[in-house]
């Protein structure tokens, strides 16, 4: 055990016994030099007497065998030389930032018992949503704006003119109630602006800056037929980009616009008769009715016939003519006499029609239209009977009874014919020509027989040349 370690040992022996005397222990320092330190006097302790018990010996510890030597490193080869790093060129100089726009002031806060003030940022306004978007280009529109951040606008503005405004608010929230000003036509971004900047631009900020609404000045026609299909003209201001012509809530058809004081329309038929007012409209709007859009729908003029293309025909068949005159629009009805006819409309003036079948004489034709009834006793057409036809020969004019016998049989006026007979009896024929038949006749007993030609015009007469002998 350590000297040192070994004398505080004993000085808490002394301690921990009580009445044991002093007890002076000279260190190996003190022996070295041929002195007693003084002895020390334990102060008397109430307690038994305690004596310590003998510590056990520490055996000694196994002696550490000697390291084996480590070699030597092997000498690091010496490191190549760096070559030298070029030079950084100086960097450019930064531009100097954009000062910020200033701060709204807020209200003064106290730090440390010292009323200190500072600046709270204002954001900018944002556009939700406008109320109208689309008005005349002179202005004077009112506009609701909402959005965020509109209760410290400061301006609104159209593109880049400025509008009146008021702001309104509702249930504590702020909107803008704004005045267009005047513009040019088209379309503007709508802005609001407060100490932070202006608002951003988006599809909900927009405006339409419309042109005048259109004006009727005049129609080229005070009046129009209940048939349709005249042709008109507007006179007015404003009127290109016209979208529509109305004649009252009727949309007419055919609308051109011709410049931006004039438009062209057709009349639609079937329109009611009496008076309309007649609209443009356009994007802007409708123009407003005036006494210069009156537009009167009338029934057309009674019709005239001045003419028939042809004036006569058979009786037996139909007959095409062309009937000139006026007013032969909206025709209802044709008739010959007292029967009803075939028609078609070629114009205004024309109509086509067909000559029914009709007994021999005159006929007028009667044509009835919207406008009233015409009748033409001035180009009457004439029906012609055809003549009668005549047999001038039968060849051969004798034949046996026994067999079928065939003849030719000429005259004239055989160009309608029906039927051939032979004594009433009704034969087989063949038409050669409007002079030439050939008849079949059939086997019979011995005699005569007469042979008679029937057309449109009626029956040949029975005379010596249409007898035909039938021999044994």
């Amino acid at each position: 055990m350590r000297p040192g370690v070994r004398s505080l040992a004993l000085r808490l022996l002394m301690a921990a016994g009580g009445g044991l005397a002093a007890v002076s222990q000279a260190t190996p320092a003190a022996a070295a030099q041929g002195t007693t330190p003084p002895p020390h006097t334990a102060a008397p302790h109430v307690a038994a007497p305690h004596v310590a018990a003998p510590r056990t010996a520490t055996p000694p510890r196994t002696a550490t065998p000697p390291r084996t030597a480590t070699p030597p490193r092997a000498a690091t080869p010496p490191r190549a030389a760096t070559p030298p790093r070029a030079a950084t060129p100086p960097r450019a100089a930064s531009p100097p930032h954009a000062a910020s726009p200033p701060h709204a002031a807020s209200p003064p806060r106290t730090v440390g018992g010292v009323l200190t003030p500072y600046a709270v940022p204002v954001p900018r306004p944002l556009v939700s949503t406008l109320s109208r978007v689309r008005g005349p280009v002179a202005g004077g529109t009112e506009v609701s704006i909402t959005g965020g951040n509109l209760s410290t606008a400061t301006a609104v503005k159209f593109g880049e003119t400025a509008a009146q405004f008021r702001k309104a608010e509702t249930n504590g929230v702020t909107r803008l109630v704004a005045t267009t000003p005047p513009h040019a036509k088209g379309y503007v971004g709508v802005t609001v602006v407060n100490a932070a900047g202006a608002s951003p631009l988006n599809s909900q900020a927009r405006f339409l800056y419309l042109p005048p609404l259109p004006v009727v000045t005049g129609l080229s026609a005070a009046s129009a037929s209940v048939l349709g299909g005249d042709v008109l003209a507007i006179t007015g201001t404003n009127l290109d980009g016209a979208t529509a012509v109305r004649i009252g809530a009727n949309a007419a058809t055919n609308v051109k616009v011709l410049s931006p004081t004039s438009i062209a329309f057709t009349v639609p038929p079937k329109l009611a008769r009496g008076v309309y007012d007649v609209t443009v409209v356009t994007p802007s709007g409708t123009s407003a009715t005036v006494a210069a859009d009156k537009l009167a729908i009338v029934n057309p003029p009674a019709p005239t016939i001045v003419s028939l293309s042809v004036t006569s025909g058979p009786t037996y068949t139909t007959t095409p003519v062309i009937v000139t005159g006026t007013n032969l629009s909206g025709v209802t009805a044709v008739r010959v006499g007292d029967t009803s006819t075939l028609y078609q409309r070629i114009s205004d003036t024309q109509l086509r029609v067909t000559m029914p079948v009709h007994a021999a004489g005159r006929a007028t034709v009667k044509v009835t239209t919207v406008g009233g009834v015409v009748e033409g006793t001035a180009a009457p057409f004439t029906y012609l009977a055809p003549p009668p036809p005549s047999v001038g020969a039968v060849i051969p004019t004798a034949g046996g009874t026994r067999t079928w016998t065939t003849v030719e049989v000429s005259g004239a006026n055989f160009a309608t014919v029906d039927r051939v007979t032979s004594n009433g009896a009704v034969v087989s024929f063949v038409k050669l020509s409007e002079s030439r038949l050939k008849v079949y006749l059939p086997p019979r007993t011995p005699g005569t027989v007469q042979l008679q030609v029937i057309t449109k015009g009626g029956a040949s007469a029975a005379v010596p040349a249409s007898i035909f002998t039938d021999k044994i």
